[in-house]
């Protein structure tokens, strides 16, 4: 690595900032899907194989979507820091 010290830096201010993220607070209700929407419209979501980077039917799958109609539990992931 590099510069160590500068990543361990950067990492204590990431792990002391990441709350006042607004992105988090999507992440937090609807989960990795939440950033499907914004990954879909600026081409960057990783479709057929990585082929293409934008999905028809994004809508259907996105974290909005499924929140609405399939969660069984507002808990979030067990494995991720954006837990409610």
């Amino acid at each position: 690595m590099a510069d160590a010290k500068r990543v361990n830096e950067l990492a204590r201010w990431g792990a002391a900032n990441i709350e006042a993220n607004p992105d988090m607070d999507s992440l937090k209700l609807h989960g990795t899907n939440g950033v499907l929407a914004c990954q879909n419209t600026t081409g960057t979501l990783p479709t057929f194989n990585f082929n293409a980077g934008q999905l028809e039917f994004y809508k259907d799958i996105m974290g909005e979507t499924m929140t609405d109609t399939v969660l069984c539990w507002p808990t979030g992931c067990q494995t991720t820091s954006t837990r409610p």
